[in-house]
C-alpha cells in the first residue's frame, strides 16, 4: 500500500501512484523524486502486461514463502503537506466521506489546517469501498490479508465510535465471508490478520469491538 487510497500495482478500485497527481511540482521535492520513479515503474510494468503483486507471488512460492498483503486502514500522512504524493485524488472529490474539521485526536497533522483526510467508516459508501478492494485483492493467489487498525485508529470522528462499532463489525463479518468463499473455491485456507490497539478499552475507544471480532 502507498496511502489511503493510493497503489503500486494495477488497481482498478483504488488509485495508482501517479494518476493522484495532477502537478508534480506541487509535491514536497522531498517525495517528488521517489513518487515519480513509482509512478514510472508502475506504468512500464503494467504497459509490458506485468502486474508486480503476480511477480512477488511468483517469486515467494518459489522461496516457499507465504505471501500476504496488509493494507493501513486510515492512512493519515495526506494531512501533513510533505506527504502529498500519497493525497488521493478519489477522497479530495468526496470530503463527506472523510473526517474533515471534525477530526479525531490521533490525527496529528490535522491540527496544522484544521482538516483531516481520515476516511469516516461510519460512512457505508467507505465500507463498500474498502470491501471491494479487498475482494480485489483476493483474486490474487494469496495466503492473506492483514488490516491495519493500528496506524492509524481514527476511524470514526469524535464521538461516533460507539455507533460505528456495529457498522465495522459488519465490515468485518462481510470481508470474513469473502475470505472463506475464496478459501473454499481454492482449496487452501487465506487468513485474515488484524492489527488493533494493544487492550479492550482502546479497541473500544476506537469502535473496534475486538471481543466480538474473535
Amino acid at each position: 500500500i502507498v496511502g489511503g487510497n493510493v497503489f503500486i500495482y494495477p488497481t482498478e478500485v483504488g488509485e495508482r501512484m501517479g494518476d493522484n497527481i495532477r502537478d508534480w511540482e506541487q509535491v514536497h521535492p522531498y517525495y517528488r523524486e521517489q513518487g515519480q520513479a513509482l509512478a514510472a515503474n508502475l506504468r512500464q510494468l503494467t504497459e509490458q502486461g506485468d502486474d508486480p503483486i503476480k511477480m512477488l507471488t511468483a517469486r515467494a512460492k518459489e522461496l516457499g514463502i507465504r505471501f500476504w498483503l496488509t493494507c493501513r486502514m486510515n492512512e493519515i500522512h495526506e494531512d501533513d503537506e510533505r506527504f502529498m504524493v500519497l493525497r488521493s485524488l478519489f477522497k479530495q472529490e468526496h470530503p463527506e466521506l472523510l473526517h474533515g474539521k471534525n477530526y479525531h485526536p490521533e490525527a496529528i497533522y490535522a491540527p496544522k489546517k484544521g482538516y483531516s483526510y481520515a476516511w469516516d467508516y461510519g460512512q457505508t459508501q467507505v465500507r463498500e469501498h474498502f470491501l471491494a478492494l479487498f475482494r480485489e485483492w483476493l483474486q490474487y493467489d494469496i495466503d492473506g490479508i492483514e488490516l491495519d487498525f493500528c496506524r492509524s485508529p481514527c476511524l470514526f470522528p469524535p464521538g461516533q465510535e460507539r455507533k460505528g462499532m456495529r457498522l465495522l463489525t459488519d465490515f468485518m463479518t462481510k470481508l470474513r465471508a469473502a475470505a472463506h468463499a475464496t478459501s473454499e473455491d481454492r482449496g487452501h485456507q487465506i487468513e485474515l490478520a488484524i492489527r488493533v490497539p494493544p487492550s479492550l478499552e482502546r479497541c473500544r475507544a476506537a469502535g473496534i469491538d475486538v471481543r466480538t471480532w474473535i
